[in-house]
């Protein structure tokens, strides 16, 4: 060899061991039995060449299964949405109609007659009222006429705005009816005892109906979110649960990082191995280097 320093050009003889410049040895990343041996000792390969292979009948149909729950997740996340408990709040929604239509005929009119210019003729006896609670009694018909168009079409309503229409509702009857038994129970007005009976009944059903739509939004707004959640978290689950079977069906294969020679080969078929065994060693094609001593 040639070492040169300055103008001093001196020539050496040494003597040394060729070495490939990379060597690499191989292994599966997974436990399991070797079920393919594609190249032996002295081959040739080229990068990305598959070397050896284990069974993998069993991790593909894992990640088959890992397919199929991923797959169900999101359909079931995106063809349906809290289906149990819109139901739900859309019956509360219909019964609360009923509720105050029938109080509304059956209780709070038995203190209501024929129409007159005011409304509907008050059949106690309150000298100051000047027509205001027959006028509420006409403005709770119209109130109860709007929310009775809207019973065909609750299947395409949003629960929430069911629900909050259905409490203002109540809650107007509610006002009217505590209106009407401070009238009722004055010792003046006349109310015979089945009167006020009705409406002590009138006002006790709005307050449990009103109680049970408070009850019924609370529970449309926990149960949405954590429907919500659960299902997102369903997908989420099932997606690693793909990526953890992908994974472990791409372990299951030796592929030659570099292009080179196989000088070592101690896979064989039918053989059962655990992960990281060096089995195969491959060594670079074309470029060596010299160990050598330059005293």
């Amino acid at each position: 060899m040639a070492v040169t320093q300055g103008t001093v050009v001196e020539t050496v003889s040494v003597t040394g061991n060729t070495a490939p410049m990379k060597s690499v040895s191989l292994g599966f990343q997974n436990a399991g039995t070797i079920a393919h041996v594609f190249r032996y000792l002295g081959d040739q390969v080229n990068a990305g060449d598959v070397i050896a292979e284990l069974d993998t009948a069993a991790l593909s149909a894992a990640l088959q299964q890992a397919q199929a729950a991923y797959n169900s997740a999101v359909a079931s996340r995106s063809s349906t949405s809290l289906p149990e408990t819109e139901t739900q709040a859309r019956n509360v929604y219909l019964s609360a109609y009923t509720t105050l239509d029938t109080l509304l005929q059956n209780d709070v009119d038995t203190f209501f007659g024929e129409p007159t210019i005011y409304g509907p003729q008050l059949l106690i006896s309150a000298p100051n009222d000047y027509g205001q609670l027959p006028r509420a009694r006409t403005a709770l018909t119209y109130e109860m006429q709007e929310y009775q168009k809207t019973l065909g079409s609750v299947g395409s309503a949003d629960p929430m705005m069911l629900l909050a229409s259905a409490t203002a509702v109540a809650q107007d009857i509610s006002d009217f009816l505590d209106a009407l038994a401070v009238v009722a129970n004055d010792r003046g007005s006349n109310a015979t005892a089945a009167q006020l009976t009705a409406l002590a009944t009138a006002r006790s059903d709005v307050a449990a109906l009103l109680s049970t739509l408070s009850n019924a939004r609370e529970t449309y707004r926990t149960q949405s979110v954590g429907a919500t959640s659960l299902t997102n978290a369903g997908v989420e689950q099932a997606a690693a649960g793909v990526a953890v079977a992908k994974a472990n069906l791409q372990g299951t294969r030796i592929i030659a990082p570099i292009s080179g020679t196989v000088t070592r080969m101690d896979a064989k078929i039918g053989e059962t191995i655990s992960p990281a065994d060096p089995l195969v060693t491959l060594q670079s094609n074309g470029t060596f280097q010299i160990e050598t001593f330059v005293p």
